[in-house]
């Protein structure tokens, strides 16, 4: 780089060729020889969002196929109760409840119980859901005369 004459000029072409050293020698100095600490936060911060997204996804898949299947042997289940009591009440004879009986429905033993007062009849079921938690669903039915 020659010298100008204008001082000012000097000086400008000082600090730009310092600038430029100094940037050169700021790339120099943070080319990342040494970055195995930055890579092991990325694979921590990587390992940490899996775990959180595997604890709380695996629980609510299996609570999800739980209330699912409890769904089903609720809808499967009160339809047979009420093929059951729409029986009872179709029945021509006077035999009238109280009945009690067991059956197996889709591998669920259940018990279905009859009961009148009047001319309502009652008619319960229950069982053990998935959970083993006891169920219990009673349709009412209108027994005309």
């Amino acid at each position: 780089m020659e010298r100008s004459e204008n001082p000012a000029q000097f000086r400008l072409q000082r600090v730009h060729r310092h600038i430029k050293l100094y940037f050169h020698q700021a790339k120099e100095d943070v080319t990342l020889c040494n970055n195995k600490g930055f890579t092991l936060i990325e694979v921590l911060i990587a390992f940490s969002i899996v775990v959180v997204v595997t604890t709380t996804v695996i629980p609510m898949t299996t609570l999800l196929s739980y209330e699912r299947e409890i769904l089903h042997d609720r809808l499967k289940i009160s339809l047979v109760l009420q093929e059951h009591l729409q029986s009872i009440i179709r029945e021509d004879n006077d035999q009238t409840p109280p009945v009690t009986y067991e059956e197996t429905i889709q591998t669920k033993r259940v018990q279905f119980n009859f009961s009148q007062k009047n001319k309502l009849i009652k008619g319960c079921v229950t069982w053990k859901n998935v959970q083993e938690r006891t169920e219990k669903i009673c349709l009412h039915g209108y027994k005309p005369s």
